[in-house]
């Protein structure tokens, strides 16, 4: 696909759905934590900007969707805005016990504003879990390949493996006198031998050690033209998906706070760091390498079942991008209001409340340095210019 249209088919519209899905686990976190703890809502929303769509629930909350698909958030009775950095007049003039008991937020205690706060990136994180483990139980585990045993998933039957006998669910062993451990030695191997010449490839099949004669009889058959797709993924049980799904998440998180913290120390390159236009180039190249693996392995239901796949682990990989981003301590962020609720509860007393504005400004000044940047690198990344062009041609 090329063009607007392409752009439009393989990135926006592809990562405006991950994004979607994404806010709306993040928001319904605050939003289920709240209610869990008799906090009343009055906004639900997914996206900024005004409502291109709203509908009123029974309990007199406001679903909406915004026209700035970039976002959301939940405002909570009595807030003055939907970052709950004050309350409105009216509410602040009322007793606090009495606040407290009718379910306005900022008469709730530290503790409550803390964990409603924290509830948006824990749903990430678990929903991220959740998504990995489907994937490893539905369509499997990559191995990796330099410590997993070579086995045939399949084959042409007129390819040189083929015609050597070689079956689905073979296990190379060796070949050409050379043991294979992993798929990376097979591509070694494979490498010194030509055209019109033959090996020895040695096979383990239900239980026993199968040798056969593989003739690469033309050119195009050397250097790794077996005629066998590897199979390269494991599929895991319900159980021990979840638990390799709850690994991935931590072994994310790890590995992006030990980024940040060589960034804030100077020992890491700034320019890793992406926004939202590097996001949806990256989903471009995402769905684009999946159409093509699956076109290869077939078409059709081929093609969907890996385009579903791959998306499903971009949408994880972003979810935990989110839930870390928002535990970040900036004030307009989750991360900033548990660190502020913090303070408070130390000082056994709210915080003064220019402190709070101020906190909040220097925070939104710094969020948006922060996207400027990231874009800037985007936009050098990608050639800006040339991707415009590509967009519009």
């Amino acid at each position: 696909m090329e063009g607007f249209f392409g752009i439009l088919m393989t990135a926006i519209l592809p990562f405006l759905l991950v994004l979607t899905v994404i806010i709306f686990v993040h928001e319904y976190g605050h939003f289920q934590v709240a209610r869990w703890l008799k906090v009343r809502v009055d906004t639900f929303s997914i996206g900024f900007g005004s409502a291109i769509a709203q509908w009123r629930g029974r309990d007199g909350m406001i679903w909406q969707i915004g026209s700035i698909p970039l976002g959301g958030y939940v405002k909570f009775s009595g807030d003055k805005d939907e970052a709950s950095a004050a309350p409105t007049d009216e509410a602040a003039a009322i007793a606090p016990d009495r606040a407290r008991a009718e379910g306005y937020f900022h008469a709730q205690g530290p503790g409550v504003r803390s964990l409603i706060a924290a509830a948006g990136p824990v749903f990430n994180f678990v929903f991220a879990a959740l998504v990995f483990a489907l994937v490893f139980a539905a369509f499997g585990r990559d191995y990796d390949p330099t410590t997993r045993p070579v086995t045939v998933e399949r084959l042409n039957a007129q390819s040189a493996a083929g015609a050597a006998g070689v079956q689905a669910g073979d296990v190379i062993v060796s070949l050409d006198g050379r043991a294979i451990a992993n798929l990376l030695d097979l591509r070694e191997t494979l490498k010194g031998i030509g055209g019109g010449e033959t090996a020895i490839l040695v096979v383990e099949r239900d239980g026993e050690r199968v040798a056969t004669e593989v003739a690469f009889r033309t050119p195009a058959e050397a250097h790794g033209r077996l005629g066998i797709v590897i199979s390269q993924r494991e599929t895991l049980g319900v159980g021990e998906a979840i638990g390799a799904g709850a690994k991935q998440v931590v072994d994310i998180v790890v590995r992006t706070a030990d980024y940040l913290w060589r960034l804030i120390t100077l020992q890491a390159d700034a320019s890793q760091l992406s926004s939202v236009i590097g996001m949806t180039h990256t989903t471009h190249v995402v769905v684009e390498s999946a159409v093509d693996i699956g076109t290869a392995a077939g078409g059709g239901s081929q093609t969907v079942l890996e385009l579903t796949r791959t998306l499903l682990i971009w949408m994880a990989l972003l979810s935990v991008a989110v839930g870390f981003m928002n535990l970040l301590p900036i004030p307009v962020l989750d991360g900033g209001q548990i660190l502020m609720n913090a303070i408070e509860a130390v000082r056994r007393k709210p915080l003064p409340a220019k402190g709070v504005a101020l906190a909040y400004q220097t925070g939104f000044a710094l969020l948006i340095t922060m996207f400027l940047f990231a874009s800037w690198n985007d936009l050098q990344r990608l050639n800006a210019l040339e991707f415009v062009q590509g967009m519009l041609s």
